[in-house]
This record gives C-alpha cells, sequence and structure tokens, in this order.
C-alpha cells in the first residue's frame, strides 16, 4: 500500500469517521490565559498611556498655533495664491452683477 492509493474503509470505520466532531473546542482556560498574558504586556485594559496621548495634544496644539499665525500674517512667502484668489473674487462679482443686473 501506497500514500497515493485512497483509503479503503470498512462501514464500521466510515461511521466512526462520520461521528468524529468537525471542530475541536479550545481548551477553556485558554481565554483567560491570554488576557492575563496580554494584560501583563501592557496591551489589554489598564491606564491609557499618558505618553502618547500627550504627543497627541502637543501635535494638535502646534498645528493649531501654526494655523493662526498663518491666518494672521497673510500668505506665507513666495506663495502667490493669494492675487488669484482676489482675481477669482472680482471676476465672480462681475458675473454676478452680470446675469443679476445689480
Amino acid at each position: 500500500m501506497s500514500w497515493d492509493e485512497p483509503l479503503e474503509w470498512t462501514a464500521e470505520e466510515a461511521e466512526q469517521f462520520e461521528r468524529l466532531p468537525r471542530e475541536l473546542e479550545p481548551d477553556p482556560g485558554l481565554e483567560d490565559r491570554t488576557i492575563v498574558a496580554l494584560h501583563r504586556r501592557g496591551l489589554l485594559g489598564g491606564r491609557p498611556r499618558t505618553h502618547s496621548l500627550r504627543l497627541v495634544v502637543a501635535a494638535a496644539a502646534a498645528s493649531f498655533i501654526v494655523g493662526l499665525l498663518i491666518g494672521r500674517t497673510g500668505r506665507p512667502a513666495g506663495n502667490d495664491s493669494g492675487s488669484a484668489i482676489a482675481a477669482h473674487a472680482d471676476s465672480s462679482r462681475a458675473t454676478v452683477t452680470w446675469i443679476v443686473g445689480i
């Protein structure tokens, strides 16, 4: 008999094979051991990591302050989009005036 030949089952063997469970149930303590291991590594529950929270708050505050500074001082140097916006606003007013007749 070689490994590539199909197995010949007796009727009793086929019946026993059909009665086997199709899924294995995990060990009852597996979930508890997993939770304990994750707690020990600091990956589950507990206090939130304050250093990462501080970094997020600092980055948000820095972005807000930079936005305020750019907004108050005008457009950044080298950016010529301000004149394009003004030209667009003038052309839009002219279009509205022409359509409405004001």
